[in-house]
């Protein structure tokens, strides 16, 4: 039985993403066929990166944006500046 690859260009793959693949992939290093592992991490990748419930696990191990100071942050790690503002202006 032979399986198609996912349409997905992977040369923009998020790092976290290829991280977690790597990892996943790791027991079968060395074990199994080359072309058989490339063929599991092409099938996880898409998963993780199309599945609603890979893309939700995901999402959680990605890392966080460090926090410089207490306050408000936008979900990209952005500091919301009117909150900051507003706090700051009493």
């Amino acid at each position: 039985m032979t399986h198609s690859k996912p349409d997905d260009d992977t040369s923009n793959i998020d790092p976290s993403v290829a991280d977690e693949v790597a990892r996943a992939m790791e027991p079968y290093r060395g074990v199994m066929p080359p072309e058989v592992q490339q063929t599991m991490e092409e099938i996880l990748t898409h998963a993780l990166l199309t599945h609603p419930i890979g893309s939700l696990l995901m999402n959680r191990v990605k890392p966080r944006a460090e926090r410089i100071r207490s306050g408000v942050e936008q979900a990209d790690g952005s500091a919301a500046h009117e909150a900051t503002k507003k706090a700051g202006s009493k």
